[in-house]
């Protein structure tokens, strides 16, 4: 499997868990896709602090 088709898989799973946590909490972001855009870029920032490595493979180019 390619650098980018991993990047892709962790990034949908990522995504996955994060919209599975919106719907536990009953969040209403995912009617509106600015939301869960700043939802996203939030959670990317905590990568960045806490995960480096897994923030750097997720926004990589």
């Amino acid at each position: 499997m390619s650098a980018e088709a991993k990047r892709e898989a962790l990034w949908h799973y990522v995504e996955a868990r994060l919209e599975e946590v919106v719907r536990a909490l009953d969040l209403p972001v995912l009617e509106e896709p600015r939301l869960m855009e700043a939802l996203e870029a939030g959670y990317l920032a905590a990568l960045e602090d806490f995960v480096p490595r897994l923030h750097e493979a997720l926004t990589k180019d």
